[in-house]
């Protein structure tokens, strides 16, 4: 599982790999894009999370049937989202741009990005989804499969895409949004050749493709918390970003770059928090909820002490790690010092991520949807509001390690008091 969200996040350091190569106007529109995406990433998730402790929760039960029907639940949701999404991105995206602070000449010039990474947002959600129903049945091999081959055909077309070859002259920044649709529509094709084989774990008849009323509303009503919680997050990420766009185009090139290192560097955390969640919904399943927990704080300490080791890493080694992504060393210099900042809540970044996916694998995905509304939207955004205010692009960055720790220790008192354990799917 670690090494699949090191591979999910490949897809990002990529892009902005080359997006770079045509200035920091274009890697603010990146930067200005990101949260856009990450309402869709926030929605996969969600849905990952919700589908992922339904099965997982079918799987401990040893509801063999039951499996394959919450799977085809969740993929009918799925699709039905993603052509609502994607119609609204394709069709809003240069106006959130404008409203995000995009200037008209960076919209004329690279709007195609954002245009096109938000109408192809079904490959986001159906490869995040499906990878979380091979995790929950237990075969997360699938899913760091699935990546590679998603990622080599992005790390192929990319290039190829934006610059050309030959006398292809290629697409600029729309062929970054291009070759990344393509790579993950290529990831999902051999998902579901997996799936149609008949010795799959996870196996979905075409008889599962009918409406379950149990197996759907599960999903639904868990999905639902769980994408709110993501949005309250990602609408936080929002207003830093806003705060620091005030700073100026280069201090907000710099914070993407940084941010994205820092995404990129904390994935350990994630693929350990996935599969805390999949052993709570396991366990709960199989009425084992002592060993569910055990599960849980035994990941924190290995997620801990990983990411205490990969922030001590990027403190120490910002300067240059930076240089691989900015197009100029006044952004250089500046990304230097944001990713130090960022790199010193490594800690709280692993507990954070761990607590919400613990509490999502057993469907509790309404205390840290509440959590993150007080962080983030009580907490956070004044402060970022109030310390920009006075000290510019730094004063909002500070507020990311600040803001986290809070959220993992509210997390951890109230996972203590354990109520999730009696949570039913």
């Amino acid at each position: 599982m670690v090494t699949e969200v090191l591979l999910e996040s490949a897809f990002s350091v990529v892009d902005i790999f080359w997006v770079s190569k045509l200035g920091s106007g274009a890697i603010s529109v990146v930067g200005l894009t990101e949260p856009l995406v990450s309402l869709i990433l926030s929605t996969s998730m969600g849905l990952g999370i919700a589908s992922g402790a339904v099965v997982a929760r079918r799987v401990g039960e040893k509801a063999t049937d039951q499996v394959g029907l919450a799977a085809a639940q969740a993929l009918i949701l799925s699709g039905c989202l993603s052509v609502l999404l994607g119609i609204v991105g394709w069709c809003t995206a240069s106006v959130w741009l404008r409203l995000l602070g995009a200037s008209s000449l960076q919209i004329v010039l690279w709007s195609s990005y954002s245009r096109l990474l938000l109408g192809g947002c079904s490959t986001i959600i159906f490869i995040s989804v499906f990878n979380a129903l091979f995790r929950a049945v237990g075969d997360p091999a699938v899913c760091v499969r699935t990546l590679w081959l998603a990622n080599s055909a992005n790390l192929l077309l990319d290039p190829i895409l934006m610059f050309g070859i030959g006398r292809f002259k290629g697409f600029g920044i729309a062929g970054a949004a291009i070759a990344t649709t393509s790579g993950r529509s290529i990831g999902i094709l051999y998902q579901m050749i997996v799936v149609a084989r008949k010795h799959s774990k996870l196996t979905i008849r075409k008889s599962h493709f009918r409406f379950d009323s149990h197996n759907m509303m599960s999903i639904f009503k868990t999905a639902n918390a769980g994408i709110a919680q993501f949005y309250i997050s990602d609408i936080s990420w929002v207003a830093v970003a806003k705060f620091i766009q005030h700073s100026g185009a280069e201090a907000l090139a710099a914070y993407v770059i940084a941010l994205r290192i820092v995404n990129v560097t904390v994935l350990p955390g994630w693929g350990l928090g996935n599969a805390a969640a999949t052993l709570v919904g396991q366990n709960l399943g199989a009425h084992k909820p002592e060993r569910a927990e055990r599960a849980v704080w035994m990941t924190g300490k290995y997620a801990a002490l990983l990411l205490a080791f990969l922030g001590g890493a990027d403190i120490l080694l910002s300067a240059t790690i930076v240089q691989w992504f900015s197009p100029s060393d006044v952004v250089t210099s500046e990304a230097a010092v944001d990713l130090a900042i960022l790199g010193t809540g490594f800690v709280f970044y692993a507990y954070s991520i761990l607590m919400a996916e613990a509490f999502g694998g057993a469907g509790d995905t309404i205390t840290p949807t509440l959590v993150s509304i007080f962080c983030y939207w009580c907490i956070q955004i004044p402060l970022a509001w109030i310390l920009s205010d006075h000290w510019g692009a730094r004063g909002a960055i500070v507020t990311v390690p600040m803001v986290e720790g809070l959220y993992a220790a509210i997390c951890i008192v109230l996972f203590r008091r354990g109520t999730w354990k009696s949570q039913t799917l």
